[in-house]
C-alpha cells in the first residue's frame, strides 16, 4: 500500500508534464489597411487601379519557437492556402507553454517538388487542385498562384505565377499566440500591398517561373508580407492602429530613425529582438522622431515591437552595411 501512495504522484506528474496544448494558425489577408476583398478595384501607390481574383500560396516546414527559444516541428503538415475561403489551420497538439514565434517555407520542398500530384489522396494539398497548383514534373509546384485584372475599368488580365526551388526560402516571425485556455492561436497578417513591392501590374504583367517578377514576388514573400499580430483585428481596429516610419531599413549606419506621427506625444515601449525571439534592447519612448543605435549589431534581421496602451506592432528590421 505504501508504494501506491508513492507512484500516485509521480503519475500525477507525468500527466502535468507531457499535457498536450492545441495550436491554430489564422492568416488574415490586409490591403491598404482594410480586410482584403476578393475581386474589389484597390489603388496602387503609382496610382492605378487593380484588383485581387486569386490569391493561392503553399506554406510548408512549420516550425513553432516556444519556451524560450525552443523549436518544435510541425511534421508532416503541408498547407494550401487560399484567400477565397481557406484561411484557418489546426497545427496538431504539442508540449509547449508560451509561444513566442513561428517559421515556415512558402511553397514546397525540392524533396517533394517534383514528385507526382496524384499519388496523394484526394484531399491532401499537394493533390491535384482546380485551378492547378502544380506546373509539371520538371518545374514543381506553383509556390504562389497572384492573378487578378487592372486598368482605369479592371479590364487588363495580370498573372504572377512564381515557382522555383531556388525560391524556397524560410520565414521567420516574432510574436504571441493567444490563449483561450484550451488551445493557443497564432495570428498571422499578410499585407497584399507588400506583395505588389517593386512590381507594376498595370500593362497586364504575365511572369510565370522562377525569375523577374515571380522571383520579386517570393522575394516580398521572404521578407514583408508576414507579421504575428496580438489577434486577428476587426475593421474599426484597423483603422485604429498607428503607422510607423523606421529610416533607413535596411540600416546601412549606426542609427536607425523611428518616426510614430500618431503617437507624437504618447509614450511607447520599444523591444527589439534578434531571429530567435532574444530580446536585446528594452526601452520607453515618446511617440515622434527618436533614434535607435544599431552601430554594437552586426548584419542580418532583427524584430522591433512597438507598444502603446493596447496596441502593438511588430516591424522587421534589416541590417546591411
Amino acid at each position: 500500500m505504501k508504494s501506491l501512495y508513492i507512484l500516485l504522484p509521480v503519475f500525477l506528474f507525468g500527466l502535468q508534464v507531457h499535457a498536450q496544448t492545441a495550436v491554430n494558425l489564422e492568416i488574415q489577408h490586409l490591403i491598404n489597411g482594410e480586410i482584403l476583398n476578393m475581386g474589389s478595384p484597390y489603388t496602387a501607390e503609382e496610382g492605378y487601379n487593380f484588383n485581387i481574383t486569386r490569391l493561392e500560396y503553399y506554406l510548408t516546414d512549420i516550425k513553432i519557437i516556444h519556451d524560450g527559444g525552443i523549436i518544435t516541428e510541425v511534421e508532416d503538415t503541408w498547407l494550401l492556402v487560399d484567400a477565397m475561403d481557406n484561411t484557418s489551420f489546426n497545427l496538431g497538439s504539442f508540449d509547449l507553454n508560451v509561444i513566442e514565434g513561428l517559421q515556415f517555407s512558402v511553397g514546397v520542398a525540392p524533396d517533394e517538388n517534383h514528385l507526382d500530384p496524384a499519388t496523394y489522396p484526394a484531399d491532401h494539398p499537394l493533390a491535384p487542385q482546380n485551378p492547378s497548383m502544380h506546373w509539371g514534373w520538371a518545374s514543381g509546384y506553383r509556390f504562389v498562384a497572384l492573378e487578378g485584372k487592372a486598368g482605369p475599368n479592371l479590364l487588363i488580365t495580370y498573372e504572377i505565377h512564381a515557382l522555383g526551388d531556388e525560391n524556397y526560402f524560410n520565414v521567420l516571425m516574432v510574436g504571441d499566440a493567444v490563449s483561450d485556455g484550451n488551445s493557443q492561436t497564432i495570428f498571422v497578417q499578410a499585407d497584399c500591398n507588400e506583395m505588389f513591392n517593386n512590381i507594376n501590374v498595370s500593362g497586364g504583367l504575365i511572369s510565370h517561373g522562377s525569375s523577374g517578377e515571380a522571383q520579386t514576388l517570393l522575394q516580398n514573400f521572404k521578407v514583408i508580407v508576414f507579421s504575428i499580430v496580438d489577434q486577428v483585428v476587426s475593421q474599426e481596429e484597423l483603422h485604429a492602429n498607428f503607422q510607423v516610419n523606421l529610416y533607413p531599413n535596411p540600416v546601412n549606419s549606426d542609427v536607425l530613425n523611428i518616426s510614430i506621427p500618431e503617437l507624437t506625444n504618447t509614450k511607447c515601449t520599444l523591444i527589439l529582438m534578434d531571429e530567435q525571439g532574444r530580446k536585446l534592447v528594452d526601452y520607453t519612448i515618446t511617440g515622434n522622431k527618436n533614434k535607435l543605435d544599431m552601430s554594437t549589431f552586426e548584419n542580418g534581421i532583427y524584430f522591433l515591437r512597438i507598444s502603446s496602451a493596447n496596441q502593438s506592432r511588430i516591424e522587421k528590421i534589416i541590417v546591411q552595411r
